[in-house]
């Protein structure tokens, strides 16, 4: 994978490496990152985000219900209802 993102970076590889190394030390020692460390870890993180992102979903649909009119942004509010109803 990190081969077929070469292609991508413009400059130095080892650069960019570099600074993404730099990046994730500091967000671990800022604790803005999440280390997982098991299993049970890994299911809570990932029944948290699911659950944040049906809320963010959530929100989203109610401004633009409350805020378009009927007619307007049909397919959009299909599409998020579709996705609320569809994350678990």
């Amino acid at each position: 994978m990190l081969c077929d993102l070469k292609s991508y970076v413009d400059g130095s590889w080892e650069q960019h490496a570099q600074a993404v190394a730099d990046l994730l030390r500091y967000q671990l020692a800022e604790h803005r990152l999440i280390r997982v460390s098991s299993a049970t870890d890994k299911n809570f993180i990932t029944a948290s985000t699911v659950q944040r992102i049906k809320t963010i979903l959530e929100k989203v649909l109610f401004q633009l219900m409350t805020k378009a009119s009927d007619g307007k942004f049909q397919a959009t509010k299909a599409q998020l209802v579709d996705l609320t109803q569809t994350v678990k």
